[in-house]
């Protein structure tokens, strides 16, 4: 019996999401396109997920206001989650977990689990101490 090649997770900077652009569109399409519930329509097209990334993501992680960490195996991103910590003055306890996705090739494979508990260590490094995550029941 073969073992899967070990997740890498890392924080992407800016100039990360820019460098891996199209794995990180390649992840957010095919999750839409697999039905979750992630807050976009269809048709959504790659051009759209480009843009996701480029134009909401790359400037609020260059703005210091949100964290992006990626999962990868073999160099391919398997999944991601963002942690969003741009809250009011009298919320500094607070974040929120956005877009946490696993490429439907790489699931049940415990890489959710893994990037939730990093994201949540990342978290408690900056004293957010409250974290909250929409979700819908049957979203796997």
């Amino acid at each position: 019996m073969t073992r899967d090649p070990p997740i890498a997770l890392t924080l992407f900077s800016g100039d990360d999401i820019a460098a891996h652009l199209d794995g990180l569109a390649e992840l957010l399409q095919a999750c839409i396109l697999a039905g979750a519930s992630i807050g976009f329509i269809t048709p959504h097209t790659r051009e759209d997920s480009n843009a996701f990334w480029a134009r909401k993501v790359l400037p609020a992680v260059n703005d210091g206001t949100r964290l992006l960490l990626v999962a990868r195996r073999n160099g391919t991103i398997a999944g991601s989650v963002q942690l969003d910590y741009d809250t009011p003055a009298n919320q500094p306890h607070r974040a929120e977990i956005r877009k946490l996705l696993v490429h439907p090739d790489f699931r049940r494979q415990g890489i959710a689990r893994a990037l939730m508990a990093e994201i949540e260590r990342h978290a408690s490094r900056l004293r957010r101490s409250l974290i909250t995550l929409d979700t819908r029941t049957g979203d796997s």
